[in-house]
């Protein structure tokens, strides 16, 4: 088995650390920007749930980092990330459930009542 040097290691978890909190407006910019979705409460509510599960990956990554830049055997926040675990599972359900009831109140506002351009993407 080939083992990556220590330095290496800690390079690539400091690039996913930084890579998943610089996808947080780089999506936002995509999804609402340059794909033109609308800013609606659905929308922004799926892309906050979106938000918070990059933002969680990147806590793991920098506690990975930590980890092994100090040779710790147990993972720094273990706890927060085991509440986490459970809790997006949570957020999720309800997440989804609170999509689906504004989808179906805001059906057509986002772009008034000639939605063709909905059809369209």
């Amino acid at each position: 088995m080939h083992h990556r040097p220590r330095t290496w290691v800690l390079r690539r978890l400091r690039s996913l650390t930084w890579l998943e909190l610089l996808n947080i407006p780089l999506q936002a910019v995509i999804w609402f920007g340059s794909v033109g979705f609308p800013v609606t409460v659905a929308n922004s509510v799926g892309f906050a749930l979106f938000a918070l599960l990059l933002l969680e990956g990147a806590g793991y990554w920098f506690a990975k980092h930590r980890q092994i830049a100090t040779h710790d055997k147990s993972l720094p926040g273990a706890g927060a990330f085991a509440v986490a675990r459970r809790g997006n599972v949570a957020a999720l359900v309800v997440g989804l459930l609170f999509i689906a009831w504004a989808v179906v109140n805001e059906a057509g506002q986002a772009w008034g009542s000639d939605c063709s351009r909905c059809w369209s993407m």
